[in-house]
Parts: structure tokens; C-alpha cells; sequence
């Protein structure tokens, strides 16, 4: 007979080489805005042996809801983010300009806009979209998700501000804030719902070197902010700026994801003279090179909670 405490070892190894395999699972899986292929779901073990290597893909045009006319304004996918657990994708293209809510599993377009710039979009609950448009004439808009007086297909937006270059926007519902990235500032507001949906501009903060371009949760307490030098984290609470490890003094950044569970952070890099990136790098030094020419962003398969 096994000892109890023999016992117990082989049972806490047993859950800890599961806990390892679930984590391991969980990490290996990352999002892709490839602009001239779409929306690409890629294993890295897999495509470490084949880069070409695809688990999920998406195109507008894989969504009848979508018209053909408007196909079109996805060109240039620049950005892809898991939410409702996972289940849904949020899709932006800033080259003729629109953002979309996917289903995965059969890929039913759930919400279209048209936004010209569309550079990046979040939920907030389960009512509101927002949307950061990164041109001249930007702006951040608001979009309802379950009013039937506004359809969700070509819907128009509730509620909009002035916002130039606009090119980030994260909701941080623990803290009932959104914060939203341009090209100079950084801007935390506090949205209302209700019949007429609207966001309050609390503060503004400006970037310590100007090009804002990528915004996304980092930790539970920081956000991680782009710039064209530079990489930064962004305290939510003492709403300071400090240096991001590893990427303080790199160029051209299009992308930085920290993976929740295992800490992994990535990165898209431009490649000199370009604005896109051909691989994918980490903070560790490891990188895995693509066969594209024209990848963007790039976030883990995680959804935010």
C-alpha cells in the first residue's frame, strides 16, 4: 500500500503537471491582424515547426451579415481582440475604416460600423462599444449594442468627441473607467449609460513622447502604452507614466500583450523603413519570424474579464 503522504505527492504532482499543461495550452495560442490576410488564429508550437500554420482565420467576407459593399472596409485588419470569454472577437480595420463583433464559432458578424481610422474598439458591459478613429478628424464614439431602434449591422454611434488620431481605448470596469490613447494624451473618462449614453473626460495625461499608438491592459493595476520611442506603463491609480521593461528604448511598436497567467510579454515590431512587422518577438529575447509582410498587432487568446 501506498503511503498517504506518498500519496498525496503523486496527486499534488499530478494537479500541478495539469495546472502546467492548461497554462501551457492557454499560452500557445495568439491572434494575428495580418492586413493582407485577415484575422489569422496561429498554435505557436505549431508554427514554430510551420509558420504557414493556421487554427482559425476570419475575413469580412466569411460573414454574409456583412454586404458585399462593405466588404471592402475591412482592408487593412489591424486589430483583433477576444472578449465574452473568449467566445466573440472584436475587429478593426483603420484603412477604409470599420470595426466588427465576430462570433467564433460560426463567424455571424454580431455588430458593424463604419468608422473611418478604426484603430482600435472595447466593450463596456454588455451594452456599449467604443471606438478610438485614428485619422485628422478622429474621433472616440460610443455605440449601443442592444437597441433595437439602431440596428447592430451598419450601426451608427450614440454619442462621439472630437479625439485626433485616436488610436486606443480600454475599459476598465473595476475602476469604471475608459481610457483612451491619441497621438499627444492620454485620457481617462467615465461613461454613463442610460437613454442617452455619454463619456465625462476626467483627466488627461500627456504621453512622455508623443506618437500614442498601442493601448491594452497590462496587469490588474497598469496599462501598457506605445509610443513612437518608447514603451510605457500607465499606474491606473496614481496615474503616472514609468518606463515598460524591456521595451523603454525600442522604435516602431505596433503591439505589447502580457499574457494574465504566465507573463509571457509580446510584441510586433515595424520592420526598419516599414510599418508593419514580419515576426513575433518577446521581452525574453525569443522571436519567431512569419510569412507575412504585412502583420500588425498581435494579442494572446485570452479574453479580458
Amino acid at each position: 500500500m501506498i503511503p498517504f503522504a506518498a500519496t498525496l505527492v503523486l496527486v499534488l504532482s499530478f494537479m500541478l503537471a495539469a495546472a502546467a499543461d492548461a497554462r501551457g495550452e492557454q499560452s500557445a495560442q495568439v491572434f494575428l491582424s495580418v492586413e493582407e490576410k485577415g484575422i489569422l488564429l496561429v498554435d505557436l508550437n505549431q508554427a514554430r515547426k510551420d509558420p504557414a500554420a493556421v487554427v482559425w482565420s476570419w475575413q469580412a467576407a466569411h460573414s454574409p451579415q456583412i454586404p458585399a459593399e462593405d466588404r471592402s472596409l475591412f482592408n487593412g485588419y489591424d486589430e483583433s481582440k477576444p472578449v465574452l470569454d473568449g467566445s466573440a472577437l472584436l475587429v478593426c480595420s483603420s484603412w477604409n475604416g470599420a470595426v466588427a463583433l465576430v462570433n467564433r464559432a460560426d463567424k455571424k458578424c454580431l455588430f458593424y460600423a463604419k468608422c473611418s481610422g478604426a484603430h482600435s474598439a472595447e466593450l463596456i458591459g454588455k451594452n456599449l462599444l467604443a471606438a478610438a478613429l485614428s485619422n485628422r478628424a478622429g474621433e472616440l464614439r460610443l455605440y449601443r449594442l442592444n437597441d433595437p431602434a439602431r440596428p447592430m449591422l451598419d450601426a451608427q454611434p450614440v454619442w462621439s468627441m472630437p479625439f485626433p488620431w485616436g488610436h486606443g481605448v480600454v475599459h476598465d470596469p473595476g475602476r469604471d473607467r475608459l481610457f483612451a490613447l491619441n497621438n499627444n494624451e492620454l485620457l481617462v473618462l467615465r461613461v454613463t449609460d442610460g437613454p442617452e449614453p455619454a463619456a465625462e473626460v476626467l483627466s488627461r495625461h500627456k504621453l512622455p513622447n508623443p506618437g500614442g499608438h498601442d493601448l491594452l491592459r497590462y496587469d490588474q493595476r497598469h496599462l501598457s502604452v506605445t509610443v513612437g520611442r518608447g514603451a510605457y506603463l500607465f499606474d491606473c491609480d496614481s496615474q503616472t507614466f514609468s518606463p515598460l521593461p524591456g521595451l523603454a528604448d525600442q522604435s516602431d511598436l505596433k503591439s505589447v500583450n502580457r499574457h494574465p497567467v504566465t507573463g509571457q510579454v509580446m510584441f510586433t515590431q515595424a520592420t526598419k523603413g516599414k510599418v508593419h512587422a514580419n515576426k513575433l518577438q518577446w521581452t525574453d529575447g525569443t522571436e519567431l519570424p512569419l510569412p507575412y509582410e504585412m502583420l500588425y498587432k498581435a494579442r494572446w487568446n485570452v479574453a479580458e474579464r
